[in-house]
């Protein structure tokens, strides 16, 4: 699945992951069983979040991330929608144990 500049995409998805302790984590993303990332995070002590922007038609779309290690998060989204950014992020610490989650707003968010 091909990505599209910010200000054409219907949704913008940020895609990060965070572990204790650190290790690299993989994570594969896709819209409708059609991979829009596939890639390695380092779970460092740094911030690290991949931006994919995508051009959905309207209506409904199944969304899946999964996780080298098997966790997985599946949800449904529909286009259009205010609240076009989506965060998904990967945790994962030995107090806690291993999830995705997700949250969807109206505001890109910032980091750095």
């Amino acid at each position: 699945m091909a990505t599209v500049p910010a200000e054409q995409a219907s949704v913008v998805l940020f895609v990060s992951a965070e572990a204790e302790p650190s290790r690299r984590v993989g994570l594969r993303v896709a819209v409708n069983g059609a991979v829009a990332l596939d890639d390695a995070f380092a779970t460092m002590s740094s911030v690290n979040v991949k931006q994919v922007p995508l051009a959905l038609a309207d209506g409904a779309h199944r969304l899946t991330v999964v996780a080298d290690d098997g966790t997985a998060l599946h949800l449904s989204i529909t286009v259009p929608t205010e609240q076009r950014y989506i965060l998904l992020t990967y945790w994962s610490t030995d107090e806690t144990g291993t999830t995705i989650d997700h949250r969807s707003t109206a505001v890109a968010p910032q980091y750095g």
